[in-house]
């Protein structure tokens, strides 16, 4: 009789510690709590600031920052960007990763303003970690362009781990030739605000704003600043092949037209941003031969220094909505590389 209580308690103690090791388990895959967290600075040397909203998972130790793209009316607030990628941030929430919307509160004023804005709050960030720690930075679009900027006014990484751009205009802004038979309305758009003038291709801000950024990164630069960073641009067009452009489309369009991602006013589309310019290949020039009725084009070279990945996804529209495909896959590659 003893035995049978013996084995009995031995039984019970197995299945208990079954049980408490099952919980423990339950406890350790349950998604962490979620913080909301705000802060901004409206006004920053002499320049206007930053607006950034927070989603932290638990503890406050794997942070990511999306920093948001041209916004010239400044209509397109944090809170949109929350809402827009709510089912994104909430999978990364989940994960442990903590997801940090950068915006600008003023989304056209000039780029070096609002990259001295990206460096200040990295600093803010710095501040809550005493030692060394994994930061990933996403740019979206001129996004990429502020976080490249920020490289190089700093002469520094600030500490970014991982630094991908969606789409950005690393060569600028194309526009179709057919643009000039419109009313004009999208170059006028770029061509009033300070940040659309430093991106359309050819403008003299263009030619000084990329020059001087071009002049900074150089051999030692992106050995010394870049190259300790993974790296990893994403393009919504692809032009890694050959591709044919008609010469009616030549008559409208540039000769990007097939490899480029495009934007819109009203019912007519616009080449907007070619392949090359999305990556930032080391060269960008093509060659040609004539076909019938058509030019076919490729790159000559599509490596790049500045980049160890780069990601042709598909063509499609330059806009918002359509950056969250290519954010998702920033976020699989910073899981990958974390």
């Amino acid at each position: 009789m003893k035995s049978h209580k013996i084995k009995n308690f031995l039984l019970l103690s197995v299945i208990l510690g079954l049980m408490l090791i099952s919980l423990q388990n339950l406890a350790t895959n349950a998604s962490p709590q979620v913080t909301s967290f705000h802060y901004e600075k409206s006004w920053l040397n002499g320049h206007p600031g930053y607006i950034t909203e927070w989603r932290i998972a638990g503890a406050f130790d794997k942070p990511i920052i999306v920093v948001l793209g041209y916004d010239p009316s400044n209509d397109y607030s944090v809170y949109d960007a929350i809402s827009m990628y709510g089912s994104l941030i909430d999978q990364m929430n989940a994960e442990g990763y903590d997801i940090i919307v950068f915006d600008y509160v003023d989304g056209d004023t000039w780029i070096q303003d609002n990259a001295d804005n990206l460096a200040d709050f990295i600093r803010y960030v710095d501040s809550y970690f005493s030692g060394d720690y994994t930061l990933a930075l996403i740019g979206a679009s001129m996004g990429g362009i502020v976080g490249r900027t920020m490289f190089a006014q700093e002469g520094s990484n600030m500490g970014v781990d991982i630094f991908i751009t969606l789409d950005s205009p690393h060569y600028g802004v194309y526009f179709s030739n057919y643009v000039s038979w419109l009313t004009g309305a999208l170059v006028d758009f770029f061509l009033l605000t300070p940040a659309g003038q430093q991106m359309y291709h050819g403008s003299d801000l263009y030619n000084q704003f990329y020059g001087w950024l071009q002049s900074v990164e150089n051999s030692q630069f992106l050995n010394d600043v870049i190259g300790p960073m993974t790296t990893a641009a994403y393009a919504m067009s692809n032009g890694e092949g050959r591709w044919s452009v008609s010469w009616g489309s030549l008559a409208t369009h540039t000769k990007y037209h097939p490899v480029s991602s495009y934007t819109k006013i009203g019912w007519f589309a616009s080449d907007f941003i070619p392949y090359h310019s999305a990556v930032y290949l080391d060269d960008p020039s093509t060659s040609s031969s004539l076909g019938w009725f058509k030019t076919y084009y490729w790159y000559r070279n599509t490596h790049s220094t500045y980049f160890d990945y780069k990601f042709p996804t598909y063509r499609t529209e330059h806009t918002a909505s359509n950056f969250g495909y290519l954010l998702s896959q920033a976020m699989g590659f910073v899981k990958t590389h974390w």
